[in-house]
């Protein structure tokens, strides 16, 4: 039985095991999967924002080129008798073209302003634009790369795009200012995820231009991506044509909020298996007690009388069957008492059954008291009772003294008076004695010689 409850609680063990390690593997697999899954939506955020801004760019300057190339309206500004109906003509044609346009302004091959909206300010950084620009482009130059960047005019953030013209035998630079509203739509348009889409300077890592919640001047926080912010870029991608990344950086909250719930739900998931688990091994170690337990009972009954809890005879018969085999094996001699009480029929029969059992077990108990460890006292059924007495010497003369001494020292202490149930009976026993010597006597033989000892020996008291 404590085999059976070591490999029950040791499968219990390997359950909470196997189970636990099964849910971590499942935890930990998702995580992994919305790692990857949240690392898969934001390259595909970078990528999808890096071509709508290329797409907002594109567009302006094929338009640009259109512009350039168009010929027959350059020639009708010569028309124009003064610089304000020139500059106005200049302002309708564009709008044609530009929709978006917030400001333009006309300069020479030097990089100075010629015309265009005047009453507006043109910043140091446009300034220097232009003249890098001038620079840079010839009158073989049939197309101009020019890449775009955001301007921090207070109040007007603004990127510009220019293109040459040539007018007239002489070069021009047409450039173009255009809000960043068409910039931020492009970034909110895809914002897929709760990960923030950043469009940054490539030439000034980390400087913002705009976001899906506004350019630069709308937002409220630094300029510049904080250290940790850079740590957690998550995806990046070069807008072509210009100075500008698309830049998405994770937001911690998010994973911060699947971890909770996942967390959440294998506690209690644990909570409840652990509980279903303990339910079980309760009744699984109960179970195991109660059935060994009853085990024992069933093995204790099956070799123990009932009434007086001596050994019975199966009992009795195999512990005097080893006694044999030793006794040939070892040389020790031992000995066998049978005995029954005169006069139990009459206490019976006068008092009644409930004090003849009692009587019996206080001879049990009695007859108990009086063996050694060893030895073995047994109930043959009714009235009748055996002791084996177990290596009592190592001759025949040591032992047959010794089991005489033996038969008259139980003789005179089973006769003592009992009180049972307030009645004083004596019942002194009839006991014969047999010496199990080194010969192979079968155990039948020794019990119907103890018996016929027993018989005797009532007879000479009678």
């Amino acid at each position: 039985m404590r085999r059976s409850k070591a490999i029950f609680l040791m499968m219990m063990a390997s359950l909470f095991v196997l189970v636990t390690s099964l849910m971590w593997w499942r935890v930990d697999s998702e995580l992994r999967q919305f790692s990857r899954y949240q690392q898969e939506l934001m390259t595909k955020q970078a990528h999808l924002s890096a071509n709508s801004i290329n797409s907002v760019i594109s567009s302006l300057r094929k338009r640009m080129i259109a512009v350039s190339l168009d010929e027959f309206w350059l020639k009708d500004l010569e028309h124009y008798k003064t610089v304000d109906k020139m500059q106005d003509a200049l302002k309708a044609r564009f709008k044609l073209y530009f929709p978006e346009m917030y400001a333009f302004t006309i300069a020479n091959e030097l990089g100075e302003p010629l015309w265009g909206d005047l009453d507006l300010f043109v910043s140091e950084a446009c300034r220097e634009d232009i003249e890098k620009t001038a620079g840079m482009i010839g009158r073989n130059t049939p197309y101009f790369d020019y890449q775009p960047q955001i301007h921090a005019k207070p109040d007007a953030y603004h990127f510009d795009m220019m293109f040459p013209v040539f007018w007239n035998q002489q070069k021009l630079v047409f450039f173009m200012s255009f809000k960043t509203d068409s910039l931020v739509e492009a970034l909110k348009e895809n914002q897929l995820s709760n990960h923030t889409t950043y469009l940054l300077r490539v030439d000034k890592p980390g400087l913002i231009e705009a976001t899906a919640q506004g350019s630069r001047d709308k937002l409220s926080r630094e300029f510049f991506l904080q250290p940790q912010e850079l740590q957690r870029i998550g995806a990046r991608e070069r807008v072509a044509h210009t100075l500008w990344e698309a830049v998405v950086v994770e937001n911690p909250e998010v994973k911060s909020a699947f971890v909770a719930k996942v967390a959440k739900i294998a506690t209690l998931s644990l909570a409840l298996f652990f509980l279903l688990w303990v339910s079980l091994l309760w009744f699984g170690v109960h179970y195991e007690r109660k059935r060994g337990y009853l085990f024992n009972k069933l093995n204790h009954l099956s070799l123990h009388d009932e009434l007086t809890g001596l050994a019975n005879r199966r009992k009795l018969l195999k512990f005097l069957g080893d006694v044999i085999e030793e006794a040939q094996k070892h040389g020790d001699y031992s000995g066998l008492l049978y005995m029954d009480l005169d006069g139990f029929k009459m206490v019976n029969d006068h008092y009644g059954h409930d004090v003849g059992d009692a009587l019996l077990v206080a001879f049990g108990d009695r007859l108990q008291a009086s063996v050694r460890k060893e030895d073995l006292a047994a109930r043959m059924g009714g009235d009748e009772f055996v002791v084996l007495l177990n290596k009592i010497g190592q001759n025949p003369e040591e032992a047959s003294r010794t089991l005489e001494e033996t038969k008259e020292r139980f003789y005179e202490s089973l006769s003592e008076p009992y009180l049972i149930l307030g009645h004083r009976i004596i019942t002194p026993p009839s006991i014969g004695a047999v010496l199990i010597d080194l010969q192979p006597h079968s155990v039948e033989f020794l019990l119907k010689q103890a018996d016929a000892a027993m018989y005797r020996h009532k007879m000479q008291r009678r």
